[in-house]
C-alpha cells in the first residue's frame, strides 16, 4: 500500500442478510488503513433488520393488527418508526406464586400460581419469566404450563439447565418473578406486539401482532424487526491480527439477541456478564461459566481498529464487543 484505501458506502440502508466477516486480508500495510466511509456526510445505515408490512385489522374488536412474513423468523425486538415496542408482558408477576428450589439442571421444577387461566395459554415454550433480583434482570423462559391435580393452581415447570443457572447465581439467585413477558394472551396494551412462530394463534405461521398507539397509523410507519445477531466480526490471529481498520460515519442498526429465549436463559451477574453455575469447576474459578455476550460488531486480535463518528441504534444486546 501506498496510501489509504477508501471504500466509500454512499446513502441508503444496507440491509445485510448475514454477518460480514472480515479478516486480516482486510488490513492495512505499510502503516496506511482500509477506511470504511460514509460519502459526504451522507446517511450510512448497515442494517440487520427487515421491515414488516401490509398490516391487517383483527375482526375481533380488539384494536390488534396482524402481519405474516413469508419466511421463518426469530426476534425479540420491534422498532416502530425508531422506537423500541414492547413484547406482550403483564403489570406484574404471578399471583400468590411459590418458587423451587433448583438443585440439578434435570429436576422439573418452577413455579405454582393461583393463575389457573394459565394452563390454557398457547405457545408456552414462548413464555419467560422476568425476574427482578437485586442489581440483576435475569430472565428463564417457561417449559409448559398444568393444572395440578385438584385444579386450583397452575403448575409452571422452567425450561432447564436456565433455571438452574438463575436459581443458582448466588446473592442474585431468582425468587417469584417480576412480570411475565412474550404470551399472545398478555397482549392487551398499545405499543404491545407478539409474534407467533408456530401459527396456533390463528393467523398462520411467522405472523406479527400488534397493537398500535392512539393515532398511529401501522400501515403508514416504518416497522423494523432485527433478525441477525451480529452485523460485522473483524477477526485475526495472534500471529497475524488485523491491522489499522477504520470505520467513519456508519449507523450500525437492528441487531437481535435471541439467547435469552433459549433453554440457557440469561443468568445475568453485572455489567451484561452471564454467569452459569457448574459446582464442578475449581474454587478459584468461582464455580461459574461466565461470558460476555457478543454485540452488533465483535473483533479479536486487532491492532489499530478505530470506530469514527459512528453510531449504534437499536441493539439488542451490546455495540461493541473485543474479545481475547
Amino acid at each position: 500500500m501506498k496510501g489509504d484505501i477508501i471504500i466509500f458506502l454512499r446513502e441508503g440502508v444496507y440491509q445485510q442478510t448475514e454477518t460480514l466477516e472480515l479478516d486480516q486480508s482486510i488490513s492495512g500495510t505499510n502503516g496506511y488503513s482500509v477506511i470504511f466511509k460514509a460519502y459526504q456526510d451522507e446517511n450510512v445505515v448497515v442494517s440487520g433488520g427487515i421491515e414488516i408490512t401490509d398490516w391487517k385489522p383483527l375482526d375481533d374488536g380488539s384494536g390488534i393488527y396482524y402481519a405474516t412474513v413469508g419466511q421463518d423468523i426469530e426476534t425479540r425486538q420491534m422498532y416502530v418508526n425508531g422506537e423500541a415496542a414492547t413484547r406482550a408482558r403483564s403489570e406484574s408477576g404471578l399471583p400468590d406464586s411459590t418458587y423451587d428450589r433448583c438443585s440439578s439442571p434435570e429436576q422439573e421444577v418452577g413455579h405454582t400460581t393461583t393463575a389457573t387461566e394459565m394452563a390454557g395459554w398457547k405457545n408456552q415454550s414462548d413464555i419467560e419469566m422476568v425476574y427482578k433480583q437485586k442489581w440483576t434482570n435475569p430472565r428463564c423462559p417457561v417449559e409448559k404450563i398444568t393444572l395440578s391435580e385438584d385444579g386450583t393452581k397452575a403448575e409452571i415447570q422452567m425450561q432447564q439447565p436456565a433455571y438452574y443457572y438463575c436459581r443458582n447465581k448466588m446473592s442474585t439467585s431468582t425468587t417469584n418473578p417480576w412480570y411475565i413477558e412474550n404470551a399472545y394472551e398478555l397482549l392487551d396494551t398499545p405499543g404491545e406486539w407478539y409474534l407467533d412462530e408456530t401459527g396456533d394463534i390463528g393467523k398462520g405461521k411467522n405472523t406479527f401482532y400488534y397493537m398500535p398507539k392512539e393515532g398511529e397509523d401501522i400501515n403508514q410507519a416504518e416497522v423494523i424487526v432485527p433478525v441477525l445477531e451480529e452485523l460485522v466480526n473483524l477477526n485475526g490471529t495472534l500471529e497475524e491480527p488485523v491491522r489499522n481498520v477504520k470505520f467513519e460515519g456508519i449507523s450500525f442498526q437492528h441487531t437481535t439477541w435471541l439467547r435469552p429465549g433459549t433453554d440457557r436463559g440469561y443468568p445475568d451477574a453485572q455489567n451484561n456478564v452471564l454467569r452459569e453455575y457448574d459446582p464442578t469447576l475449581s474454587i478459584s474459578n468461582h464455580l461459574c461459566r461466565e461470558y460476555v455476550p457478543n454485540g452488533a460488531v465483535n473483533f479479536q486480535h486487532t491492532e489499530n481498529l478505530e470506530f469514527n463518528g459512528c453510531d449504534f441504534r437499536n441493539i439488542g444486546a451490546t455495540a461493541l464487543v473485543g474479545k481475547n
